[in-house]
């Protein structure tokens, strides 16, 4: 597995996800880097059951791309990345999770935001947004070092 530098930034999880500005805070290594922090903390996961993730995205700029390098990233640490055909609101990302009894999902969106926005939203094998103790440990994972994370 390829070793991720961590990128100066904090990746800090709102409401049911991580948001930023295309460009300036959601790039492509930062997607990476975010989805390097979800399959470590699911990788650590007792007994999971299912490797399968499912990855879906909205009609927003980049989306599809942005899923595809989290894709590349998942299959990288083991699991089953599971792309959707085309967009698809959250609401279908949670339901095929729960359908497939999937590990859990990424959905590339930012929701309400403005369109210079992207989002990553993770959620559970249950199909629901990440609960808080959740995203603090990918938030630990995702830190710089010297930020709470050592690297080795």
């Amino acid at each position: 597995m390829a070793k991720l530098i961590r990128a100066s930034g904090m990746i800090k999880f709102g409401t049911s996800g991580w948001r930023g500005l295309i460009a300036r805070d959601f790039t492509f290594d930062n997607v990476r880097l975010a989805t390097q922090a979800i399959a470590e903390y699911l990788n650590g996961l007792p007994n999971p059951g299912s490797r399968t993730i499912i990855l879906g995205y909205d009609t927003r700029f980049l989306g599809k791309e942005f899923s595809l390098a989290a894709a590349e990233v998942l299959a990288a640490n083991g699991l089953e990345p599971l792309l959707c055909e085309r967009d698809a609101p959250t609401p279908v990302i949670a339901h095929t999770i729960r359908a497939r009894k999937a590990l859990g999902g990424i959905n590339m969106t930012a929701s309400h935001n403005p369109a210079q926005y992207q989002g990553l939203k993770f959620s559970t094998s249950n199909g629901a947004p990440a609960a808080p103790e959740v995203t603090r440990q990918i938030e630990t994972n995702a830190a710089p070092p010297g930020a709470g994370r050592l690297d080795v």
